[in-house]
């Protein structure tokens, strides 16, 4: 089972499936913006769609960085070592809207940056642009755009593990 079925059947109310995503928007897409998607991106929308998670996942995430704080706490070297926080996930982009979620360039957001959902407050969950050029990239790193501090994170290695770290 793929990870973003994982996440929908964690974190998606049962009465609402996922968004249907059809292969030619993201070729669409790919070709607008002169890139290949990452494979595990691809993949996974085409198997499932677009998921929509409920309030239950801020609040697991909320748990999870409760218990995060109390180890800095108690040991704050701990920080070289542990992975960052994930986000408050809200939304997955749909590929017709990815185009449209760069006008956050005009903000501030780099133009290496790809948004493919944001947080609760609206910063954006990227690829790495520069990872999607010039070929078929099997993976992309994913990156974290916040908007207030203009600044950039990574997440994970890829689409598949920015996944994982939404699984209980």
């Amino acid at each position: 089972m793929s990870n973003l079925k994982k996440f929908h059947e964690s974190w998606s109310h049962p009465d609402y499936r996922p968004t249907t995503v059809n292969e030619g928007d993201l070729r669409a897409l790919e070709k607008n913006l002169a890139i290949t998607l990452p494979a595990s991106y691809l993949s996974q929308l085409l198997e499932v769609g677009l998921p929509s998670p409920t309030a239950r996942l801020w609040d697991w995430l909320s748990e999870k960085a409760n218990r995060h704080f109390k180890w800095l706490n108690r040991f704050p070297p701990l920080a070289l070592i542990l992975p960052e926080r994930a986000p408050h996930l809200a939304d997955f982009h749909h590929p017709t809207d990815v185009q449209k979620a760069l006008v956050w360039r005009e903000a501030g957001m780099p133009e290496s940056l790809l948004p493919f959902a944001n947080d609760s407050s609206g910063n954006q969950i990227c690829f790495d642009m520069e990872a999607l050029r010039g070929g078929s990239p099997w993976e992309a790193p994913v990156l974290f755009w916040d908007h207030d501090f203009l600044t950039t994170t990574k997440l994970a290695k890829s689409f598949d593990a920015f996944l994982k770290l939404y699984l209980p």
